[in-house]
């Protein structure tokens, strides 16, 4: 079963890559959520 987050959630971990510069391995070992996740929110916060 997969894991639904929260939108403020999902904006606040594409922030700590793209605006604070944090690597995304450090924020999917903070946050516990998956690489593939993190870069699918990412992408997303990039193209809006």
């Amino acid at each position: 079963m997969s894991k639904h987050y929260e939108v403020a959630f999902k904006l606040e971990v594409a922030r700590m890559v793209v605006d604070q510069g944090l690597s995304i391995t450090q924020v999917v070992k903070d946050m516990s959520i998956g690489r593939t996740a993190v870069s699918r929110r990412i992408e997303q916060y990039r193209a809006e």
